[in-house]
């Protein structure tokens, strides 16, 4: 039970640790959507593809 609790926590406090990677200086991105998935329907990734915001 102490290894699993200990577990949680780790992996808890992992997922708020930053990363050594910064954004703040790219002027464009050019983002690529692949639907292997079924969650997404076709409106809804066309709406992504062309969504400008």
């Amino acid at each position: 039970m102490k290894k699993y609790l200990l577990v949680m926590i780790s992996l808890f406090s992992l997922s708020f640790a930053g990363t050594p990677f910064t954004v703040t200086e790219i002027d464009e991105l050019y983002v690529v959507l692949v639907n292997d998935t079924k969650l997404l329907n076709e409106k809804t990734e066309k709406i992504l593809k062309t969504d400008d915001a």
